[in-house]
């Protein structure tokens, strides 16, 4: 009899996570970011997400700042790609602020904070990564997006 193997997502507990609520192009969002909280964020290529039960991609946009100081990364996710919303049932959330090696609390708070200060920003809040359906999956196409990338600029 075969055996069958279950992976299971145990998420970093260093990733934290922040929805958006924001109408407008998403470069005026990130431009507001970078503002606010000094971070270079800079516009990635889209993140391709596969469609289920099809052969398509959904592109979503990408934007990406590493701050090597603080040994944290951070990434300004569009919830609508190119073929809808990236999770449909969070429909209120424009745009997702994931920080990745930063556990600390009251730099959440302080970032949330500078967020909801940014012009056309109408809200923005903590989200809990285990509570979102299939965020495992985003993580998973996020770091193999990142890998191709790294791996194309080498080439």
């Amino acid at each position: 009899m075969a055996k069958k193997i279950k992976l299971r997502f145990d998420p970093d507990t260093d990733d934290q996570l922040i929805g958006i609520s924001f109408h407008k192009n998403d470069y005026l969002l990130a431009f507001g970011i970078k503002s606010a909280l000094d971070m270079d964020l800079r516009r990635i290529p889209d993140l391709p997400v596969p469609l289920p039960n099809s052969g398509s991609n959904n592109m979503v946009p990408l934007f990406y700042y590493d701050n090597r100081d603080k040994m944290s990364t951070y990434f300004l996710i569009s919830n609508l790609g190119s073929e809808g919303r990236l999770f449909p049932a969070l429909r209120n959330i424009d745009y997702f602020f994931l920080i990745n090696g930063s556990g600390d609390v009251n730099e959440m708070s302080a970032i949330i904070g500078e967020i909801k200060r940014i012009k056309y920003v109408l809200t923005a809040f903590p989200l809990d990564v285990n509570t979102i359906k299939q965020a495992d999956l985003l993580m998973s196409y996020l770091e193999l997006h990142l890998i191709d990338i790294n791996r194309s600029d080498r080439e």
